[in-house]
This record gives structure tokens, C-alpha cells and sequence, in this order.
């Protein structure tokens, strides 16, 4: 993990069970950065949730990077992976509760303040930000 000057860097396995080490990190660069505690829960489940649709896009033994920024009042989170199909995802505009899948994007999208997808050169990157809570007090 890297954390300097307001900046989150990790490079996981595409493998669920390297998430936990993730969310983990990613919590405490976030409380170093003084983030509310009820923003850290929304922003481990966000990281938690772009990391997990990352691994299951990456081809076997694919690592993927996530990056965050903090500055001007606003968190950043940048997951990037490589994948075997690279294709744009789509934030579902309703989810039904009762089918499975497609909640991840979903919960992304209603919890930050934007969400984009970027394809290039066989990579799939997602960002999102929001503004942090001590900017809009």
C-alpha cells in the first residue's frame, strides 16, 4: 500500500479472496484521512464492490489497481483491471432485490456523486468521487 500525501495506491490479485486486504487498507488510508466513520463504511463497500465485478472481468492471474485521491474536498477511487473482453459497464437504472448480480453497480452509483467507465487498450477502468463531508459542512 502506498499513502502519501493524500494518496491511496494498491495492486491486488483479481481474486475475491484478496479483497479483504483491500477494503482493510483502503479503511484506514481513509480514517488517516479523516474521513467520518459512516463515510468509510460507504466507501469500503464502494471499493469492495468495483473490486469484486474488476476480479471477476480479469483473466487468471491478473492484477488489479486501485488509486484514490483526496484533495479539494473530494475522494476519487480509481479501479483499473485488465480484461479478456473489455467493454464499457453499465449502471442498471433499477435493480429487483430478488435476482441476483447487478446490485454492485447499482449501489456505486447511489452512493457516490459520479461514476464513469473508461475502456483502453484492453483495460477497464471505473472512477467515481464525492465530495467528502467536511467540504459541504
Amino acid at each position: 500500500m502506498s499513502s502519501h500525501a493524500h494518496l491511496f495506491e494498491e495492486h491486488v490479485r483479481a481474486d475475491p479472496a484478496a479483497l479483504s486486504t483491500l477494503r482493510r487498507d483502503f479503511a484506514a488510508w481513509l480514517e488517516h484521512e479523516g474521513a467520518p466513520a459512516g463515510e468509510i463504511d460507504d466507501w469500503r463497500l464502494i471499493a469492495s464492490e468495483l473490486a469484486a465485478n474488476a476480479c471477476a472481468a480479469s483473466p487468471d492471474g491478473a492484477t488489479i489497481d486501485v488509486r484514490a485521491t483526496n484533495a479539494a474536498g473530494r475522494v476519487v477511487l480509481r479501479v483499473r483491471n485488465p480484461a479478456g473482453v473489455a467493454r464499457v459497464p453499465r449502471v442498471p437504472g433499477d435493480v429487483d432485490a430478488s435476482t441476483d448480480g447487478r446490485r454492485g453497480l447499482f449501489v456505486v452509483d447511489r452512493l457516490t456523486d459520479g461514476v464513469v467507465f473508461e475502456v483502453d487498450d484492453g483495460y477497464v477502468c471505473a472512477t467515481c468521487w464525492k465530495d467528502t463531508a467536511a467540504s459541504t459542512a
